[in-house]
């Protein structure tokens, strides 16, 4: 991590899950995690943004100990990792409908 990182310049990391935290075995090595550690000590909030939903990213959020809102379903949905919804948009029906 660069020494120099001004955290007054962040407010909030975001990272995608896959081959990003983890790796090809969908692991998260234990430098992630100490990189996302390290973050937080300097007063920047991490949280996970990918295409998922929460049942398969709870696992994750949880070892990273995020404790923020995840941002899911390529950013339709806010939800903690306890299932608390802060916001949903879905498309309407007319548009997804078979015509």
């Amino acid at each position: 991590m660069n020494a120099n990182l001004d955290p007054s310049n962040y407010k909030l990391i975001a990272f995608d899950l896959d081959g990003t935290l983890t790796n090809s075995q969908r692991q998260i090595s234990a430098y992630t995690k100490e990189i996302l550690s390290r973050l937080r000590k300097k007063g920047i909030q991490c949280t996970i943004a990918t295409g998922r939903i929460l049942p398969t990213v709870v696992g994750y959020a949880d070892e990273l100990e995020i404790d923020i809102q995840l941002i899911m379903s390529n950013g339709s949905v806010l939800q903690d990792s306890k299932g608390k919804l802060f916001f949903q948009k879905t498309l309407p029906l007319d548009v997804i409908k078979d015509t």
